[in-house]
C-alpha cells in the first residue's frame, strides 16, 4: 500500500490553496515547469537517507532559518540549512514574468 496521495484527492486541496493565495493555476503550473528545469537530472540516490523518515518541505521565506531554529530545539535529528541555489528566488520569479 502506498502512502502517496492521488491527484484526485489532492486537487481540491490544491484548488483551495490557489484560491487562498490568489494564484492563477496556469501561472502556478508554468512556475512548476520552470522549477522542474532546475531539478533535471535529479539524483534520487541522494534521498536514500530519508527513506521512511518524516520530512517537511518548506519554501525560501526570508524568515526560514529563524523559523527552523525556533521549530524544535530538542529534535534528535538536526535540521539541515537550505542548500545554496544556482539561481535566487527573485531571479526565478522575474524569469516567470
Amino acid at each position: 500500500m502506498s502512502d502517496s496521495l492521488a491527484f484526485t484527492d489532492w486537487e481540491p486541496i490544491y484548488e483551495a490553496i490557489l484560491a487562498d493565495f490568489g494564484f492563477d493555476r496556469a501561472a502556478d503550473e508554468r512556475a512548476r515547469d520552470v522549477a522542474a528545469e532546475f531539478a533535471e537530472p535529479f539524483d534520487h540516490d541522494c534521498l536514500a537517507a530519508l527513506n521512511g523518515a518524516n520530512v517537511a518541505v518548506v519554501g525560501a521565506a526570508p524568515s526560514l532559518m529563524a523559523d527552523l531554529t525556533a521549530f524544535d530545539q530538542t529534535a534528535s535529528t538536526p535540521l539541515l540549512p537550505p542548500q545554496p541555489r544556482s539561481m535566487s528566488w527573485p531571479m526565478l520569479t522575474s524569469r516567470l514574468i
